[in-house]
């Protein structure tokens, strides 16, 4: 059977299994014709996110799933999004692993249960998360002082009648005005869209690596802080 012969939304014929999905090669055309470079691509971005030794091996075991998941996504477009919706049980497992009967009544629905939004802002509220864990909020943030420095120098020189004026980004400094609250956007969106896969969607696209990415974050700056506020009562 020929790759025209069949949908790719449906089981693959067997003679084309471990070929790549024909919708790959729209967003990646430079690896067609070369199956396994792409998967080598897929598990060198994949292997980025790691969750650090002191996280309970079955909450690890979920979140390495996953990763299986996106790299088999080559073969399969719609793997990406059971990736993702696998980094996202994992992140409500390890953190209710990690709290267990610790969380307040007030976390929890009227059945005593607590699911990841309420999960989520008891990690906030006892400060095992904050913004500057996430790469993006970093990145942001320095973005937003880089843009408030050019903007300064141009006001400079305009009111010094300059024709040009040197900008050195080592001159930038991030202020208190440069931040936003990232966890609010966090506690907001990632719930959302917990709940979408859960209750079904019909949800398709690729862009799911940041979602390892936060999962990582998340999972590894808890523990870690347990850890440390273990050892010596701080932060």
């Amino acid at each position: 059977m020929s790759e025209t012969d069949y949908s790719c939304d449906f089981m693959k014929p067997l003679d084309l299994v471990c070929e790549a999905d024909p919708r790959n090669a729209g967003t990646y055309p430079d690896f067609m014709g070369g199956g396994q470079r792409k998967i080598d691509y897929f598990h060198e971005k994949i292997s980025n996110f790691k969750l650090i030794d002191e996280i309970p091996v079955d909450v690890r075991i979920k979140f390495e799933t996953a990763k299986n998941l996106y790299i088999y996504s080559w073969f399969v477009y719609r793997f990406f999004n059971i990736a993702e919706q696998q980094a996202f049980t994992c992140l409500e497992f390890g953190l209710r692993e990690f709290f267990k009967d610790e969380i307040p009544n007030e976390y929890k629905n009227r059945y005593g249960d607590i699911y990841l939004g309420k999960l989520l802002k008891y990690t906030v509220d006892i400060e095992y998360i904050k913004n500057d864990d996430f790469e993006i909020h970093r990145h942001k943030t320095w973005l937003s002082a880089k843009q408030r420095y050019e903007s300064e120098k141009l006001m400079e020189m305009h009111e010094k009648g300059l024709g040009e004026i040197i900008l050195d980004e080592s001159e930038v400094q991030i202020k208190p005005e440069d931040h936003s609250d990232y966890l609010a956007i966090l506690l907001r969106n990632l719930p959302y869209l917990r709940n979408s896969y859960a209750h079904g969607s019909s949800m398709l696209h690729n862009n799911v690596l940041s979602t390892f990415q936060l999962v990582s974050e998340i999972l590894n700056s808890t523990y870690q802080r347990k850890l440390n506020r273990e050892l010596n009562g701080s932060g």
